[in-house]
């Protein structure tokens, strides 16, 4: 598992093999974020899913 914008954007640029990609709702959408999204795309068998927020409660 690798989290994180920029090492997962460094992961998917190298070629790691992955099968899903998290993307947080409502996260800030910077050019990191954009950039994994178009890899994971151009890849073509890399699922994207949408994971929820964590709760600011507690």
């Amino acid at each position: 598992m690798v989290v994180g914008r920029n090492p997962v954007f460094e992961a998917l640029r190298d070629g790691v093999p992955a099968t899903t990609l998290y993307v947080q709702q409502y996260i800030d959408n910077d050019e990191r974020v954009r950039e994994a999204l178009q890899l994971a795309g151009e890849r073509g068998n890399i699922n994207l899913m949408e994971a929820p927020a964590p709760s600011s409660t507690g």
